[in-house]
């Protein structure tokens, strides 16, 4: 099996040893886990690495540094990342829902908890599994991976598939191309499906991306899509 990766960052450096003993004894054994005791080492990794991390284990406060900041801005990045947050105060947790943590820990990390977030961010990585899609586009194949792709957007024979970089337009139907997606992907338009990894805001009328894209919803998909959505960013819990 391929080798997965966690990190975790905390800049206690007894808390890093302690969960990164207590995962590896949670975790498969083809799982790697690296530590940072710093943001800015953290960073370093991230934008050097070969490959990219599958889960990451990190703090919300690092001194003055605000790590849900940091959070927002790997998840914008990196969205298939399951990010597990973890603070020792309380005050900091109304913060978090300003991105959609896979799991929230409250510190001391309790056992039974930390095995539920470990579950919950391999729901989340299945959920947000990097498919390739291989589309046609004025006799060109080209390949995109799923998390590239912040929405799809349907206009008469032809598709529109958006990155944060690009526009692609093919000729296929919406529901063909929604097959070949995974789950973490919503249609809440007949017209529109939606990554949910890229979800800002989500209203009646409206869901707003991480790149201030507007995609309209269905009155009649509102209910289900906003449930679907609810569900793919449940927590369970915040160990109150």
């Amino acid at each position: 099996m391929p080798l997965k990766t966690l990190l975790i960052c905390d800049d206690d450096k007894s808390i890093l040893e302690d969960l990164s003993l207590r995962l590896s004894h949670i975790l498969p054994e083809n799982w790697d886990i690296k530590t940072f005791l710093a943001p800015g080492d953290l960073r370093l990794y991230l934008e050097t690495s070969a490959s990219l991390p599958d889960i990451l284990f990190m703090d919300i406060q690092f001194g003055t540094e605000n790590g849900i900041c940091l959070a927002s801005d790997i998840q914008t990045r990196y969205p298939w990342i399951a990010i597990v947050l973890i603070t020792g105060y309380l005050d900091y947790a109304r913060d978090i829902f300003t991105i959609h943590p896979a799991y929230f820990l409250v510190k001391p990390i309790d056992t039974d908890k930390l095995t539920s977030a470990i579950e919950r961010a391999l729901e989340y990585m299945d959920c947000c599994q990097d498919t390739p899609v291989v589309l046609q586009s004025n006799g060109r194949i080209f390949t995109l991976k799923s998390s590239e792709i912040c929405y799809i957007e349907s206009e008469k024979r032809r598709l529109h598939v958006y990155t944060s970089e690009e526009k692609f337009t093919v000729y296929m139907k919406l529901i063909e191309l929604k097959e070949k997606l995974p789950g973490c992907f919503l249609s809440c338009h007949k017209s529109y499906v939606v990554n949910m990894n890229y979800i800002q805001n989500f209203t009646a009328q409206k869901i707003i991306l991480l790149n201030q894209a507007e995609i309209p919803v269905s009155r009649s998909r509102y209910k289900k899509s906003r449930e679907e959505f609810l569900r793919f960013f449940s927590t369970e819990d915040y160990n109150t």
